[in-house]
């Protein structure tokens, strides 16, 4: 991700011209642009009748284009532009519970149900998925014994 600091914009300004505005700023075509979260907005009134922000955003762009400018940026060519701490331009991961796993398909094998275990126990069977998995406890009625004792 890149991070852009006091970007002029108007008050009355929509998606399309942020992304105008950072094209502009970065060199490069909107249609790079995949994204983009204000960060920080602020109202600038010293010029009274014309009120403008004065915005901070984290920028997203496609994988060619974030390559291209990365040296740039880091040389400081680029006035107010920064990489992000969230260097690798990753969106975060998503699940897809749109497609059926077809019938048929090898059960994904989970070991541990802690947290971790649980979490992709859950999401394999939203899937459509029948995970196995194996814990190396006890068996549920003297676990719940044991965890009763412990919490005594």
């Amino acid at each position: 991700m890149i991070k852009i600091t006091n970007l002029k914009c108007p008050i009355d300004h929509d998606d399309e011209l942020i992304k105008r505005l950072v094209g502009k700023k970065l060199g490069i075509d909107i249609s790079a642009i995949t994204g983009f979260k204000i960060i920080k907005r602020s109202l600038d009134a010293r010029k009274k009748p014309e009120l403008i922000y004065i915005l901070s955003l984290e920028v997203s762009l496609d994988r060619i284009s974030f390559d291209k400018l990365r040296n740039r940026i880091k040389k400081g060519k680029i006035k107010d532009v920064s990489l992000s701490k969230k260097e690798n331009n990753r969106r975060p991961f998503e699940i897809n519970h749109e497609k059926p796993i077809l019938k048929g398909a090898p059960k994904p094998v989970i070991v541990g149900f802690g947290p971790a275990g649980i979490f992709a126990a859950l999401t394999l069977s939203r899937m459509g998925l029948r995970p196995v998995i194996f814990e190396r406890g006890s068996e549920v009625k003297n676990r719940q014994k044991k965890c009763d004792i412990f919490f005594e």
